[in-house]
């Protein structure tokens, strides 16, 4: 019997299916880059405090459920014909992701990310793009933006800024927070 739940609903509520034909794909984020991080982050400690764990329980599956029904529409934008070619696609995509977060505020080279996702250069500039709708170029520049904009509501001026984020230079930086608004 083949199981394709499209919804959250029907996953949840599904009787008589074989749990084994239900496979999650491994997803490791931060606690903001998905409903199940964010939940954990702004309830855990009310959880925690009521000693309502069974609450929790169904609260958090859901949210892992609704993650992963969202990874699994964004599998879809990759081109292999395999589930688990695609699942591979992601994972070494995601350490790329990984490594731009944690390096944002560096020149990042883009034969590097090639190289962390085990990919042919040409082959990672495309599945990036198609994963995560736009280029890695285009990615490291939204950090660097989000960054920029969160320490100039601190009190930094563009120049110190500048050098935090690693941008060019402060003309630069301002045009881009600009064009932004």
């Amino acid at each position: 019997m083949n199981y394709r739940l499209t919804s959250e609903n029907e996953l949840l509520e599904a009787e008589g299916f074989n749990r084994n034909e239900i496979k999650f794909t491994q997803k490791n984020n931060s606690l903001t880059d998905n409903t199940t991080g964010l939940f954990i982050k702004n309830h855990l400690p009310h959880f925690l405090n009521s000693g309502d764990f069974n609450n929790l329980y169904v609260k958090l599956a859901e949210h892992l459920v609704h993650d992963q029904l969202k990874l699994n529409r964004q599998l879809l934008n990759l081109n292999s014909s395999k589930k688990q070619t695609k699942e591979e696609l992601y994972r070494r995509l995601s350490e790329a992701k990984d490594y731009i977060h944690a390096n944002y505020d560096q020149k990042i080279i883009i034969e590097d990310l090639a190289t962390i996702a085990c990919l042919s250069k040409y082959h990672f500039l495309r599945s990036f793009r198609d994963f995560y709708k736009c280029t890695p170029y285009q990615y490291i520049l939204k950090l660097k933006l989000d960054a920029a904009k969160k320490l100039l509501k601190k009190g930094f001026s563009f120049h110190q800024t500048t050098e935090m984020i690693g941008f060019s230079d402060p003309k630069n930086l301002r045009k881009a927070i600009g064009r932004l608004s």
